[in-house]
């Protein structure tokens, strides 16, 4: 039933073929968009967020042609990458590549990556994929730039 605030629940991804890829090279095979938000989908909000399932046939993609290049962005930004491990949930079940203001991370572990406006970050690159791995990103901005 809808209600006065139901349309600030996401339930699916809106038009997800409509939605800025970052990397071109992405098969359909490689991952599932599962929910988005922002400025289109709830009209006025301030802010992105996107949820995306990472598969190991992702790692059949070369990885210069799947990783995010070096970028600032004018607003603070939150990375999440979370395992699907449920007899370890800290597991990433997997390992990716995270590079902030030059310094390079190795993530193994579910994790939530703040991310402050006019930080460089990138590249972010998956290293090993055994299990699928949910991605989530969220910026203090109503569109993905």
């Amino acid at each position: 039933m809808a209600t006065r605030y139901s349309k600030y629940i996401i339930t699916r991804c809106v038009n997800p073929e409509q939605r800025r890829e970052w990397s071109p090279a992405y098969k359909p095979q490689d991952r599932t968009k599962l929910l988005s938000l922002d400025e289109e989908v709830v009209t006025g909000a301030k802010l992105y967020a996107n949820a995306v399932w990472f598969w190991p046939a992702m790692m059949k993609t070369a990885i210069s042609e799947r990783s995010t290049k070096p970028h600032v962005h004018t607003y603070d930004e939150v990375l999440g990458l979370i395992g699907t491990n449920p007899e370890n949930p800290a597991d990433l079940c997997g390992e990716t590549e995270v590079i902030l203001g030059g310094e390079k991370h190795l993530i193994n572990k579910s994790a939530l990556i703040y991310i402050p406006a006019g930080l460089e970050h990138g590249p972010f690159r998956e290293t090993r994929i055994d299990r699928p791995i949910i991605h989530f990103e969220c910026r203090s901005s109503g569109k993905h730039y």
